[in-house]
């Protein structure tokens, strides 16, 4: 500015004024006064004379622990130059300072100017799992910041306890301080418990030991001889038993004495009559059985071959008895109504006369075939070993009874 038309010797400025990103440098006869006053003693022409001013870039980092940077320069005005960001390892690079996210960055100068890289933590994956999600869980995974503090912690489910992870530390919680993607896995066992098996009096018992939770164990109860077991002290009535491990326990056996039942019936109720002292007795104690006959009859034996009456026994197994009873002075049976056959006790035997060409069957008091003669001649005879009341029956007749008495 200052050109224009003037007076001789008259003083006049001239002033050159730089654009953005210049300075004045020298007017065209070498005078760098920037404004200058002229004396005017003629037609003049000046020329201001510009140059590119150069600038300072500076790159710094919000954090020079997280990363650096590079591309700090001094430079001319709307020169390009590129800067760049480092991360450094755990941390990413996230913007400048003006939001741009290039990495690197070309930019082109027009000032002074700082640009400022911004660095955040990496983030790492931490997986954390259960070697068995029967025996226990885990919680604390997820995605954690490097070298930030992350707890994980194994839950072992019932029964079951906590061992150690998978690179052998056995702290549970643990505190994780993460510098890469890493995985834990929770190691679990099951606990060990007491399993005690007692017998009450009059046995013994098998299965004691210490076992894992979850097993199962077989327990049995043994008796002494003459005894029983029962139960075992939780009510169970199971011999021998499976039992499921999962806590410490005492079982205990329990065993009391056998008991037999006697029997005592009378071979006939027309002959007489029988008693017991008792229906049920305990291993080794005594019984006493007696037949009364009625009149007319005598007692002839018990089933088992005894005479004695009353008879006195200790009870060692269930007994069934039969008094068996005769008419007095009489051991066979009359004719038949309808044969002339007869029937009679010789010596043990029972011998029946008169039957030629008939079938001759001997039966039990309970109707038991025992023997049979088919078309007999005019005797048989059957051999019988123990006293009781037996059932002869010939041809399509109705059988008769016969009593033995040896």
């Amino acid at each position: 500015s200052g050109a224009g038309n003037y007076n001789y010797l008259s003083n006049r400025t001239i002033m050159a004024m730089a654009n953005h990103g210049y300075h004045f440098t020298r007017w065209n006869d070498g005078v760098t006064d920037n404004p200058r006053t002229i004396i005017l003693m003629q037609d003049t022409s000046f020329m201001a004379f510009f140059e590119k001013n150069n600038y300072t870039i500076s790159v710094v980092s919000n954090d020079t622990v997280k990363g650096s940077v590079s591309g700090d320069t001094v430079t001319l005005y709307l020169d390009s130059i590129t800067i760049s960001a480092t991360a450094n390892y755990g941390y990413h690079f996230t913007h400048w300072n003006g939001g741009n996210t290039d990495n690197p960055l070309t930019v082109q100068v027009t000032d002074n100017t700082t640009y400022t890289a911004y660095f955040d933590f990496e983030q790492f994956t931490l997986t954390v799992q259960s070697n068995n999600t029967t025996q226990g869980n885990v919680s604390g995974g997820g995605n954690c910041n490097f070298l930030s503090s992350c707890t994980i912690t194994a839950t072992p489910n019932y029964g079951h306890h906590f061992t150690y992870w998978n690179d052998g530390v056995t702290e549970n919680p643990r505190t994780i301080i993460l510098t890469q993607d890493t995985t834990f896995t929770a190691h679990f066992a099951p606990n060990q418990y007491t399993l005690t098996v007692n017998a009450g009096e009059h046995g013994t018992a098998t299965g004691s030991g210490t076992y894992n939770f979850g097993d199962t164990i077989m327990i049995q109860a043994f008796p002494e001889d003459h005894y029983h077991f029962t139960r075992w002290n939780d009510g169970n009535t199971e011999n021998p038993r499976q039992y499921r491990i999962e806590d410490n326990i005492t079982l205990t056996a329990f065993f009391v004495i056998d008991t037999y039942t006697v029997s005592v019936v009378s071979s006939d109720i027309i002959c007489g009559m029988v008693e017991a002292s008792g229906t049920e007795f305990v291993y080794g104690t005594p019984c006493t059985v007696t037949a009364t006959a009625y009149t007319g009859y005598t007692f002839a034996g018990w089933s088992n071959g005894i005479t004695a009456n009353p008879y006195t026994f200790a009870v060692i197994s269930d007994v069934e008895l039969t008094a068996y009873f005769v008419p007095i002075n009489s051991q066979g049976i009359d004719e038949m109504d309808t044969l002339n056959a007869k029937v009679y006790v010789s010596q043990g035997q029972i011998v029946v006369d008169g039957t030629e060409g008939n079938t001759v069957a001997l039966y039990d008091v309970n109707g038991r075939l025992l023997a049979r003669k088919e078309e007999s001649g005019e005797r048989s005879v059957f051999d019988v070993t123990a006293s009781g009341t037996y059932m002869i029956k010939i041809g399509h007749y109705p059988a008769r009874k016969v009593v033995v008495v040896r």
